[in-house]
């Protein structure tokens, strides 16, 4: 098997970087394990909830300081189960700063202090955009809409 078969899973997953800079698969478990505790520290998430997916698409750079992004999917274990998207942002001290829950507006990249969404979020039931700018601290997230994000969309 080559790397090319298995390049759009690394590029989809985010670990294509990690790979190509030589990190083991041992490191990249421990980054894996990592968000995963992150998560549970937090009570990022529910008992009544299983979570079915999480990533770390990218992390927010805000004053030279790095914010860790995860992308997090549960689904409720009571009858009817109902699927719960939402994107997690941590400080660098991994307590959870922000959850933003999404229907298909799924964390793309990040470039500096800026979020790049496939699709418009609404926040806290007001403006909407595909790039959230995270200010100082990550307190504040001020969305806007873009037609071209760095890198992705052209």
């Amino acid at each position: 098997m080559t790397i090319a078969r298995w390049l759009p899973l690394f590029l989809l997953t985010g670990c294509a970087e990690a790979i190509f800079q030589g990190e083991t698969s041992a490191r990249l478990d421990g980054a894996r394990g990592m968000l995963g505790q992150m998560v549970v520290s937090s009570a990022a998430t529910s008992p009544e909830r299983t979570v079915i997916h999480l990533s770390n698409p990218c992390s927010l750079k805000i004053a030279g300081i790095s914010y860790p992004v995860a992308d997090i999917v549960e689904v409720t274990k009571a009858p009817p189960a109902r699927k719960v998207s939402s994107i997690l942002v941590f400080s660098p001290a991994r307590a959870l700063l922000h959850r933003l829950e999404y229907t298909t507006e799924r964390p793309l990249s990040c470039l500096e202090n800026r979020l790049y969404l496939a699709g418009d979020l609404a926040i806290n039931g007001g403006a909407a955009g595909n790039e959230l700018e995270f200010g100082p601290g990550a307190a504040q997230i001020t969305p806007r809409h873009v037609d071209e994000a760095p890198g992705i969309m052209k």
